[in-house]
């Protein structure tokens, strides 16, 4: 890999751009070698999300911003969140060895700005307890926006119904959901399921960890780039001057969507958006957020104020 190869990737995943030949390693033998790092906390920021909620713009940000590199979505972190439940196996030692591994940077002075997938989320307390000096954004977004931007796709229709029941184990200290099945939910009420579930992580992790972190609205990020880059980073002490976040918000290459930098997207257009998919799926909206209502409530925990 590159600098420029890990920022043209969209994911570091299969989507993944490297250079050439690709290296298979097993986590066994790579422990044998791990002494040979030195174990110190370096500073490092975790991008968590509920998915769908602009954290890949976030990351862009960071990656126009001095003193970053930033690693969007890697896999082995995701296949470490799912498996931490296996018996049998090191789960402790393979996650320090892959925390050191992409704690680490090009140059000495940069910070590790770490975009996860939501897989990652449950164990989040668990990353920022293992390295003191690690913050984190938690990003949610409103419900109909949530829902909207599923409800849009059928491919990702499918995935939340293979994903909210799989975040059942998340929410077993949750009384509104703990007797739910998601598995026989209509979609708009898994994505309602979902949408709480995810709340209620981001809800226990702000308890225990909420000087280290800020929860964050991604329409915020879309509407008010400026505000939002300048009070997240003041409130978690982020080496970033308000000048460069000016330049950085009037960059191009934040007015392209996420997953499709040949599509112009801005905030304007995104409302837009949003106000046709409303009226095309209004129905399913108003149903998912009736069930929410009635499983919850719809407040947010500890939600960073954007003026």
């Amino acid at each position: 890999m590159s600098r420029a190869s890990y920022r043209d990737s969209v994911f570091l995943d299969l989507r993944l751009r490297h250079m050439g030949e690709i290296l298979d390693l097993k986590l066994d033998d790579l422990l044998l070698q791990s002494g040979r790092l030195a174990a110190e906390e370096r500073p490092v920021h975790y991008i968590l999300h509920i998915s769908f909620c602009c954290s890949t713009l976030l990351a862009r940000y960071f990656e126009l911003l001095p003193n970053f590199f930033v690693l969007k979505e890697p896999r082995l972190l995701a296949q470490l969140a799912v498996s931490r439940h296996l018996q049998d196996i090191p789960w402790d030692e393979w996650f320090d060895l892959t925390v050191k591994l992409l704690s680490r940077t090009y140059d000495r002075n940069e910070i590790v700005v770490m975009k996860p997938n939501d897989w990652v989320n449950p164990i989040g307390c668990t990353l920022l307890r293992h390295n003191p000096r690690a913050t984190s954004t938690f990003l949610m977004a409103p419900l109909k926006a949530y829902m909207l931007s599923i409800l849009k796709s059928e491919e990702r229709r499918g995935w939340v119904r293979e994903r909210a029941p799989k975040a059942a184990a998340d929410v077993t200290l949750c009384p509104q959901l703990a007797g739910v099945d998601p598995s026989r939910l209509a979609v708009p009420e898994a994505i309602a399921y979902l949408w709480l579930a995810q709340r209620f992580v981001c809800g226990q992790m702000t308890k225990e960890m909420g000087d280290r972190m800020v929860v964050m609205s991604g329409d915020d990020l879309a509407q008010k780039p400026r505000s939002a880059l300048q009070k997240l980073t003041q409130a978690l002490s982020l080496p970033v001057e308000e000048k460069t976040i000016e330049w950085a918000t009037r960059q191009p290459s934040v007015q392209r969507y996420s997953k499709d930098l040949s599509r112009p997207y801005d905030a304007e257009s995104r409302v837009q958006e949003q106000n046709e998919l409303e009226r095309c799926w209004g129905v399913e909206v108003e149903t998912g957020v009736a069930w929410a209502a009635a499983h919850g409530g719809l407040d947010w925990p500890g939600m960073l104020t954007i003026t």
